[in-house]
């Protein structure tokens, strides 16, 4: 009896260990799930962040390679820049995902344009490729406080300008690394060409780019008439006599009477108000 009772007792053991076996390995099983689960989500931030930072490397890239070839690319200071070339976006890639851009402080262009504020002011801004501020800077240099920005301001009223044959011209002094003025010119109604350039110690002007031509608005009513409109001074003598214009306190009536025994010949209307009586029928 005795003996049984050991051996249903190590039988009993023998069951509890085995199933403590079993959670063990079981539970070992679920860990390691978890962590291989957490192991893969771990390797896809990774591998989203390095497709990102590449994403991004390859953006600045060709930003470089399009600033490298704006600055080598030479450019006509006629021509206006479109805006199309300077984009450093690729098509390909979505902008949400690409760092933000900011508008480049230059486009490497001389240039300069006015545009008309109102009949008195008109705002100028200006650019200048990488060759002519490096030209510019050593002519400041070497020339120190006798050298002048100065905006060249032409009348060229009625005139084929050619540079030389403006009817008068001002000069203005500003700064060029402002890089944009306004000018109170006091010249409605006028033409006008404005000239960016330098002046060196003898008063010499040296042209560095020339605006488009702009015609000043006049500050007053226009002076042109239109000649359909016009009538001869006779018939507006007639038009205004018969209107009583020229004695106070007289109609229009009383206007027409008196050019018929002055001899007028005066066409009457009847009023289309009323209908015609039975004797006018």
């Amino acid at each position: 009896m005795g003996a049984r009772k050991r051996k249903d007792t190590n039988g009993t053991f023998s069951r509890l260990v085995k199933k403590s076996v079993a959670f063990f390995e079981k539970s070992t099983r679920k860990k390691n799930k978890a962590a291989l689960k957490e192991n893969d989500l771990q390797k896809q931030i990774l591998e989203t962040k390095r497709k990102k930072k590449k994403t991004i490397g390859v953006v600045e890239k060709k930003r470089s390679l399009d600033n490298t070839h704006r600055s080598t690319e030479p450019q006509n200071s006629s021509e206006y820049v479109d805006s199309s070339h300077h984009s450093v976006v690729d098509p390909q890639h979505d902008v949400s995902t690409t760092a933000q851009f900011e508008l480049p402080d230059g486009y490497n262009q001389t240039k300069i344009v006015a545009v008309i504020r109102d009949p008195y002011w008109v705002y100028v801004y200006w650019d200048l490729d990488n060759a002519q501020k490096k030209h510019l800077a050593q002519l400041f240099i070497t020339g120190g406080a006798y050298v002048k920005t100065v905006l060249r301001v032409h009348d060229v009223g009625g005139v084929e300008f050619d540079g030389f044959n403006s009817n008068r011209f001002c000069d203005v002094v500003v700064q060029l690394d402002a890089r944009n003025w306004y000018l109170d010119l006091g010249s409605p109604n006028k033409n006008i060409i404005i000239d960016l350039g330098i002046k060196d110690s003898r008063n010499i002007f040296f042209l560095i780019a020339r605006s488009n031509r702009i015609a000043m608005p006049a500050d007053g009513p226009s002076q042109r008439v239109d000649e359909d409109w016009m009538i001869s001074d006779t018939d507006f003598e007639e038009f205004y006599t018969l209107s009583g214009g020229y004695e106070k306190g007289v109609s229009s009536e009383h206007g027409i009477v008196k050019k018929k025994k002055k001899g007028f010949r005066v066409q009457e209307t009847k009023s289309s108000t009323m209908p015609p009586s039975a004797s006018e029928r």
